[in-house]
């Protein structure tokens, strides 16, 4: 009879792989925010297209 040889995680690496791709999330959601908030102005500003020409 064969047994899995796969070893239990520790605590410790079970709150990493929890939480690790939670945390990258929020990083992303937060880098994306900044951008936007940075981007925001200049695409909102009035720019040379009239809206004629841009359809």
């Amino acid at each position: 009879m064969e047994t899995s040889a796969r070893p239990m995680l520790s605590a410790t690496m079970l709150a990493v792989r929890v939480l690790l791709p939670f945390a990258a999330g929020y990083f992303l959601s937060y880098l994306f925010r900044t951008v936007n908030a940075v981007l925001a102005p200049i695409s909102a500003a009035p720019s040379i297209w009239m809206p004629a020409i841009s359809g």
